[in-house]
């Protein structure tokens, strides 16, 4: 249950397919974070983790500064494959999880800022392995119409400040959409019609 009023009885697909993700990874003796932006959905992968039987780690924004360093120091220090569950806004601050090789988020956010803060806790100073990251999309959903806005977002941000840059304030404006803040911080009107389109 993550929207108002729907209610999804079986275990969602991302959540079974995350566990068997998981499942082999910690096998192997290596770790990974995972990040999701619902309450909901951090309750039941913590199910499904506990179910499975996978060593994990849970961290949200209702732990207090203590709480949160002694599971960063439980998830660093254990000998194996362990798992790092986070909110993404709880994992995008100032933690530095070189432990986990492997990033996976649950759902999509519109802006990639937020995700990319998220995963490099990862890739802090220390890191030894390659990281790999996985985003969970389902195929014709607004979840890939957020990765298409992201895309163009990105693209206009790139035309306007990136290597050719425009030529003039009039083309800059045309590739930015006439001013509707395409490559700002927030969701604008347009940007919320396309979702629901």
């Amino acid at each position: 249950r993550g929207i108002t009023g729907v209610e999804y009885h079986g275990e969602p697909p991302k959540i079974s397919t995350l566990v068997e993700d998981i499942s082999e990874i910690t096998a192997e003796g290596s770790s990974a974070l995972v990040f999701t932006q619902f309450l909901a959905t951090f309750e039941r992968i913590r199910q499904a983790l506990t179910a499975a039987g996978i060593p994990f780690f849970e961290m949200s924004g209702a732990d207090s500064r203590t709480e949160r360093e002694r599971k960063l120091r439980g998830f660093d220090e254990y000998q194996g494959g362990a798992v790092m569950l986070m909110t993404l806004k709880t994992g995008g601050v100032g933690l530095n999880l070189v432990k986990a090789s492997y990033i996976f988020h649950i759902e999509p956010w519109w802006n990639p800022a937020v995700e990319n803060q998220a995963t490099d806790r990862a890739h802090r100073m220390g890191q030894t392995k390659s990281v790999q990251v996985y985003r969970y999309i389902i195929r014709d959903s607004v979840e890939e119409k957020i990765e298409v806005l992201k895309e163009l977002k990105s693209r206009r941000f790139d035309a306007l400040f990136g290597e050719p840059g425009p030529t003039s304030v009039e083309t800059a404006a045309d590739v930015a959409g006439d001013g509707d803040q395409s490559n700002s911080n927030r969701l604008s009107q347009k940007d919320f019609e396309f979702l629901l389109s």
